[in-house]
């Protein structure tokens, strides 16, 4: 049975391994809600830099493995950063909400 209080996902790493990970949704709220702080003060709106997103690694990770795409090639890929940081399921990591 889930526990609505926690989420969950599995990560394969070279088609052998599995890493499981788990957080406390209060954890993932505490990171929702600092974005929102930072966003409600105008963080992230720099002249020359603009800070768009705060997100966990495993949030990104779950969403690698949501979209099927590997951690290196997200890494390595601006266009998946991209979609991961306009992704409107992170929007509540996002600090800046300009447009990329």
């Amino acid at each position: 049975m889930s526990n609505p209080l926690t989420t969950s996902y599995a990560e394969t790493v070279d088609g052998k391994e599995v890493i499981f990970h788990e957080a406390k949704r209060s954890d993932i709220d505490l990171v929702k809600n600092h974005c929102a702080d930072l966003r409600s003060i105008g963080a992230g709106e720099g002249k020359d830099d603009k800070w768009c997103m705060s997100a966990p690694g495993w949030v990104i990770i779950a969403w690698c493995d949501r979209h099927g795409v590997s951690w290196g090639d997200f890494m390595r890929n601006p266009e998946l950063t991209n979609r991961f940081i306009e992704d409107p399921d992170n929007a509540a990591f996002r600090i800046w909400q300009g447009k990329l």
